[in-house]
């Protein structure tokens, strides 16, 4: 048996990068954990280079990215893998997206979720654990994010459709012997997730999903069992 811990979003900047240690209680919990994964909403980089997209617009929202050295929260929390499907990985534009997954390789942390081009982009993290094998794929929803689309040569999001997602757990559900589904979803500050979504998270799960972690509210939103396995809406 191994156990798993998923955080919601993670925006590693701010005050937390300078003299932030992490508490006794938290600290505990989380060395309990054989992987523990979360979602990093941040670009990594030092902001000289900013989504074009979302400059042209004042309406896709605002740009967050973190300094390089904030790589040291994820290690402090000992993170293991992070989705990079969210609407502020690509704040940095594709040179800043590039630069993230160049700061979390040199720190040996797995990502997926987006990548430098369309076949990174769309393939699962794998992690192996006592012998186990963990597969995490990563989704953000198209209407939250910069249309960042990857291609051959080109980098992006991997972003979601209920039909990719059913059809990638049927491509790799045999592969693994534990396949999380993690999408970034749903309306922010709303703690009822949208009814499409609770019905997808099922499909998803009925199709071979070990479980549903989702993201994006900045709220929690509900958890419960489904098949005897387990959906998570929102971890905020």
């Amino acid at each position: 048996m191994i156990t798993l811990g998923f955080v919601g979003d993670i925006n590693p900047g701010g005050t937390l990068v300078y003299g932030w240690e992490l508490g006794e209680n938290l600290s505990s919990l989380f060395d309990g954990f054989d992987i523990r994964v979360g979602t990093l909403e941040s670009a990594i980089g030092d902001g000289n280079t900013l989504c074009h997209i979302k400059i042209a617009n004042k309406h896709m929202g605002n740009i967050i990215y973190s300094p390089d050295e904030s790589i040291s929260v994820l290690k402090k929390l000992n993170i293991n893998a992070v989705s990079l499907a969210n609407n502020h990985a690509c704040d940095c534009d594709l040179e800043g997206l590039g630069h993230t997954i160049e700061v979390l390789e040199a720190n040996q942390i797995a990502y997926f979720g987006a990548g430098r081009n369309e076949e990174e982009a769309s393939r699962p993290a794998t992690l192996i654990v006592r012998g186990c094998k963990v597969g995490l794929l990563g989704y953000c929803y198209p209407d939250t994010s910069a249309r960042y689309v990857p291609s051959e040569n080109a980098g992006g999001l991997n972003f979601y459709s209920k039909e990719k997602v059913l059809d990638d757990i049927r491509r790799y559900k045999d592969t693994y012997d534990y396949l999380f589904i993690l999408p970034h979803w749903g309306v922010q500050h709303k703690k009822r997730p949208l009814y499409v979504d609770i019905e997808a998270a099922k499909l998803f799960i009925k199709e071979g999903a070990t479980a549903v972690i989702g993201s994006h509210t900045h709220i929690l939103q509900p958890t419960f069992s489904y098949k005897n396995r387990f959906i998570a809406m929102s971890l905020g």
